[in-house]
């Protein structure tokens, strides 16, 4: 590291030291309290560190900050962060989607998906199937693995063809790959970052958003946002498609599921319908035992009876330490403890939704839910691709709980939504590590081809936001 890098380094530390311990010495901010402006000093602090130096020793510092506040003692802070139901889901179900990914099984997915006959000089059917692959990936078990199998695939289907690097089409694929992965990601409520929004919201207005409303309104929201993205490419874009057109190529899946994948199949279809099975059943004693089990029991319940269990071979079913490694990415997971104990922290006596009512009453109140969900959306897609997208969450998920009453909507319509476009990062390479991964892909797509192509898609992406959350939205809640 050079000396100026240094020096910026310890400037920046700097500033984090003392936004979080120098920031209630200064006159109290009406209508905070003396609490609030400790908590707000913190939580800057963490924003600052979070955007500029680091996720884990920002967060850490957060926590022993916290302590010495009102919030709690020491353990108390750490503990309802690390101990936290929302903490340990997240932990479990990383290992579980850990547990799909080396089984082999999304791997499988996504070769069936798109060997289907019906692609056969069918461009854009070829371009759906690998989206659709795509999706399924992201959903069921994680971004990354869906983007390498399918580009992967994407790369195998363009030599085929007799496409290059240089070619539209496989560049305006490439980017469709990351789209529907990152569309996919959002559809479930059980994915990390949609826990951390959540939590907002269930911390600061103790509302619960039921599993399947959640399901579906991010399906619509994602999913309708793949098929922009194929619209997009296929009538103004208009890559030349001829060779697909007169080509019989049909991918050709010789992989077969082993009687383990099966199992690990059979294992995640169990798993994900015992969470959403109580939004279906009536009072009973089903539906009771299930919700005493919780996500976090359900996804616990099924490792342990994979570790209890062994393989033909004798070999166990599992390797639960393996998985853990493999699965949990501890930066992630730091910061997500971290944003949880400061969305409980900024709640209770701190008067910031006093504050946050006070400043944007004057600009929201008298103009309509339009106004607030566009500049909601809009701010959200713009910031999110650059900064760290759960920062952004927890900027704007106090304002949306602030407004829901004054301004009359159901608070759940937009934290489904910012779920989702707070996940359209890949315009510049510091949205998130999955924009810089797809900006790094330069043999394939160029940045300022990332850009020129994905304008477009993040403006149509914005007004259909807005168009389903005041009618779908408004419909469900």
């Amino acid at each position: 590291m050079s000396n100026i890098k240094i020096v910026k380094y310890y400037f920046h530390t700097a500033i984090v030291f003392i936004l979080m311990f120098g920031f209630p010495m200064l006159p109290t901010i009406y209508p905070l309290t003396d609490y609030g402006m400790q908590v707000v000093g913190i939580f800057l602090g963490c924003l600052y560190g979070w955007n500029l130096i680091s996720i884990v020793w920002p967060s850490f510092l957060g926590l022993i900050a916290l302590g010495f506040t009102q919030y709690g003692t020491m353990a108390e802070t750490f503990a309802s962060a690390y101990g936290s139901d929302r903490f340990l889901f997240v932990f479990f179900m990383l290992s579980f989607a850990a547990l799909i990914t080396q089984s082999g099984v999304t791997d499988y997915i996504a070769k069936w998906v798109i060997s289907r006959k019906i692609s056969r000089g069918r461009p854009w059917v070829v371009a759906s199937l690998i989206y659709l692959a795509a999706y399924l990936v992201g959903a069921l078990v994680s971004v990354l693995p869906s983007i390498v199998i399918c580009w992967t695939l994407t790369y195998q289907l363009a030599a085929a063809y007799g496409y290059t690097n240089k070619d539209l089409y496989p560049k305006l694929m490439v980017i469709g790959v990351v789209n529907a992965a990152l569309m996919g990601h959002c559809v479930f409520p059980f994915k990390a970052f949609a826990i951390i929004i959540l939590g907002v919201l269930n911390t600061q207005l103790g509302l619960t958003v039921n599993y399947i409303a959640f399901t579906f309104f991010a399906f619509v929201l994602g999913f309708g946002g793949v098929i922009i993205w194929l619209l997009l490419c296929k009538y103004l874009y208009k890559p030349n498609v001829d060779l697909i057109v007169h080509s019989n190529y049909v991918y050709q899946n010789t992989q077969k599921l082993s009687r383990y994948q099966k199992q690990i199949l059979l294992l995640l279809g169990a798993v994900i319908f015992a969470m959403f099975l109580p939004g279906f059943l009536p009072d009973c004693t089903v539906k009771q035992f299930l919700n005493t089990l919780g996500t976090t029991g359900t996804v616990v319940s099924a490792l342990t009876i994979c570790t209890v269990l062994k393989r033909q071979n004798g070999e166990s079913f599992i390797d639960i330490v393996e998985l853990i490694k493999a699965g949990v990415p501890w930066p992630t997971m730091i910061l997500l403890s971290t944003a949880m104990a400061m969305a409980l922290a900024l709640n209770d006596g701190t008067g910031v939704g006093d504050l946050l009512q006070m400043l944007l009453e004057p600009i929201f109140v008298g103009h309509g839910t339009v106004l607030f969900f566009s500049l909601v959306i809009i701010f959200g897609i713009i910031i999110t691709n650059v900064a760290n997208n759960v920062v952004v969450g927890m900027i704007l998920m106090p304002i949306v709980c602030t407004f829901s009453d004054l301004l009359g909507f159901a608070p759940e319509i937009l934290t489904v939504a910012c779920c989702l476009v707070l996940n359209i990062t890949f315009f510049f390479p510091s949205g998130s590590p999955i924009a810089a991964f797809l900006h790094g892909n330069s043999q394939w797509v160029s940045s300022v081809e990332i850009q020129k192509y994905t304008i477009i898609y993040i403006l149509l992406m914005f007004v259909w936001c807005i168009g389903i959350c005041l009618t779908l939205g408004n419909i469900i809640w």
